[in-house]
């Protein structure tokens, strides 16, 4: 609920608002003043939650009948909703139930931290005993079965580590939709791809458009009719201590590879490539450099296996909902099962 009023002679309440979550704006230019004041500021990279929604209710009481009346109502929302796998992430949703009050209880008693006690939480949500972050196929298998492992055993513990797997890229998925990372520059850059990216790519984008700032200069090596080789300059003042990057510019493609290889390693523009852009006047990044493997939208669209048959999605949405619902129903009955002899 935004707001209430009540009557001034009875004090009896009389006029309510409810707007959604995103209403309000924050505003990007007083968060970076006032971290460029502070310098023993500790960042954080929480994301900005308010987007200007204009969505409200606005009901009022009838004085005569005493029901609730509406007067206002926008039903508009200036943002993607979240879906019903994933409301119960969202702050107005987040309830402690009596077990795990319980559980944080005896948590805080032998000292665990209240980060790490939400992280166990999380890892039991997940349905798994440990919450190592699974980088490789190779890796997730040594983490979670060993050699002294029965069958059953190993098809346990496979299944618990996708559960957890799954749930981590669902906490990924609702913190894309819902938080945008805040920015350092003022570059339409950084600005375009925090809304193609993302988080956590935005953010190792991020750190390269801002390493970008210590060159000023990029000079012309050799040019012929079909491309143009250039070197960036960087600001320092040991310029023999900083390795010189040439930029290949192909005229024809308008594509510009550089000599660190970081785009074909990474996938993401380089602080040179960022550079050159900006140096041609070329404020945002071409799509030439944007995989399709990093952007919030990866998962919309046609997927095909090795084949050339296309994997298509559950198809009883129903049945899926079905699922959803019944875990969560699970998830209240274990709670209150163990907190009953």
């Amino acid at each position: 609920m935004g707001s209430n009023k009540r009557s001034k002679v009875t004090g009896e309440l009389n006029w309510k608002q409810f707007v959604c979550s995103k209403e309000g704006i924050t505003y990007e230019t007083y968060e970076n003043s006032r971290r460029q004041q502070s310098s023993t500021m500790e960042e954080r990279n929480c994301g900005i939650k308010r987007m200007n929604c204009k969505a409200r209710l606005n009901i009022v009481l009838n004085k005569a009948s005493k029901k609730w009346c509406i007067s206002d109502f926008e039903e508009t929302h200036t943002h993607e909703l979240t879906t019903p796998r994933r409301i119960h992430m969202l702050t107005s949703h987040r309830k402690l139930t009596k077990a795990k009050k319980c559980l944080m209880g005896k948590l805080r008693n032998v000292n665990v931290r209240l980060s790490q006690q939400f992280k166990i939480m999380e890892t039991m949500a997940g349905g798994m005993q440990s919450s190592q972050r699974v980088e490789s196929n190779h890796s997730f298998f040594k983490t979670f079965v060993s050699l002294n492992n029965s069958l059953l055993d190993f098809a346990t513990r496979i299944k618990r580590g996708l559960g957890q797997q799954r749930h981590e890229e669902l906490i990924r998925d609702h913190i894309d939709s819902n938080k945008i990372p805040k920015t350092k520059t003022y570059y339409p850059i950084e600005k375009q791809m925090r809304e193609v990216y993302t988080k956590e790519i935005f953010l190792r984008f991020q750190d390269q458009v801002v390493k970008s700032t210590a060159y000023l200069k990029c000079e012309t090596l050799k040019e012929d009719e079909h491309e143009c080789v250039y070197t960036v300059l960087r600001a320092a003042d040991d310029e023999q201590s900083w390795k010189v990057r040439q930029i290949i510019h192909d005229k024809v493609s308008g594509f510009a590879k550089c000599s660190c290889g970081g785009f074909e390693v990474e996938g993401i523009a380089c602080r040179h490539i960022i550079f050159f852009l900006r140096s041609i006047n070329i404020v945002h990044l071409p799509n030439e450099y944007i995989l399709d493997r990093w952007t919030k939208n990866t998962k919309v669209g046609r997927v095909w296996d090795d084949d050339g048959i296309e994997v298509r999605d559950v198809g009883d949405k129903s049945l899926m909902m079905r699922y959803i619902q019944l875990s969560q129903l699970s998830q209240v009955v274990t709670d209150e099962a163990s907190l009953s002899e």
